[in-house]
């Protein structure tokens, strides 16, 4: 590759040392990347988000932020224009959405959770305050295609937890619920801080955690929007277990019997009353269409063997917990 054409840290930074994995939902991760730059340990392109002439590196480690329209301002404060940034030179991670299978085994992962019900009314909350023309009721939109795969939300939900519980044996994992960041945000980064091995004083976490706190990143929203700058919300005052807020709404819901499965290992509260399983023909079409979306249609031969053992595994056992359950 042309170095010209390279990350500007590619010199610094060669691979990413761990990886911080979060569901396609609002999961709260935003802030412990944020917590991460404020304590000088990169994340490049958070979310796989690439954007030219980002960084500009000034010498070993150190960096400047030079993009100039201030378009992760309402998710990463930390990320100011001309703010730099002198980075620790032995770790540096990757944030994003990826599903298991995609990721090479033996890094450290930290897994971001929230639970699945929150996770869901979030995005529904979301997409009929920033989609025009989206009206669709919660109960419509859980069973409505998650974007182009062949699965609904809530399948979505299921299978992306699932598959990462089978996987997650493969990696130094640390999981961090989005309830306890809520309740203990500094208990929380220690924890994560701890995870990576690293030592930094209790006034820097504090600073970290204040710097990354909602009503900043809700300050800068505003400001966003009150220059006509802001083409979306993102940030509302979330607290943990919102869906128990919206009885009418959710508690009359029935949520597919799996979900349980991920609340039970996860620690969340169970659903009293799931009133149906998943409903997934897991044929080799079906398998085929969803490695393709997973991978983006880029994957080579051992990879798509691989993730279609994971789904296979994953499936057989919810398959059994059915068949027990109607016995």
């Amino acid at each position: 590759m042309d170095k010209n054409k390279k990350s500007p840290w590619s010199q610094d930074y060669p691979a990413h040392t761990f990886e911080l994995v979060s569901p396609e939902l609002p999961a709260g991760s935003a802030w412990l990347v944020n917590c991460l730059f404020e304590l000088g340990i990169p994340v490049w392109n958070p979310w796989e988000v690439k954007i030219k002439n980002e960084w500009q590196r000034l010498g070993p480690n150190r960096y400047s932020y030079i993009e100039t329209n201030g378009l992760w301002q309402q998710s990463l404060p930390a990320l100011q224009e001309q703010r730099l940034f002198d980075f620790v030179g032995h770790v540096n991670g990757r944030a994003s959405h990826r599903w298991a299978g995609t990721i090479e085994h033996g890094k450290k992962l930290i897994f971001f959770v929230r639970d699945p019900r929150d996770l869901l009314f979030s995005q529904w909350r979301r997409l009929t305050n920033n989609q025009e023309g989206f009206d669709h009721s919660f109960e419509t939109f859980v069973r409505s295609n998650y974007h182009h795969y062949p699965i609904d939300f809530m399948a979505y939900v299921y299978l992306f937890f699932k598959l990462w519980y089978l996987e997650l044996r493969n990696f130094d994992y640390h999981i961090v619920r989005f309830e306890d960041y809520k309740k203990d945000p500094l208990e929380t980064l220690h924890g994560v801080i701890d995870f990576l091995g690293m030592n930094f004083s209790e006034d820097e976490l504090c600073r970290a955690v204040k710097s990354s706190s909602f009503q900043v990143v809700k300050r800068k929203e505003d400001e966003l929007a009150s220059e006509g700058r802001l083409e979306r919300r993102f940030n509302y005052a979330s607290q943990p277990y919102e869906y128990k807020q919206s009885p009418d709404r959710l508690f009359k819901l029935g949520f597919i019997s799996e979900i349980n499965e991920i609340n039970t290992w996860l620690g969340y509260e169970l659903v009293n009353k799931p009133n149906t399983n998943l409903s997934i023909n897991a044929s080799h079409s079906w398998k085929e269409a969803m490695t393709d979306c997973v991978f983006g249609g880029q994957c080579n031969d051992i990879q798509r063997q691989s993730f279609h053992h994971i789904l296979t595994k994953a499936l057989q056992q919810q398959n059994r917990i059915s068949r027990y359950e109607q016995r």
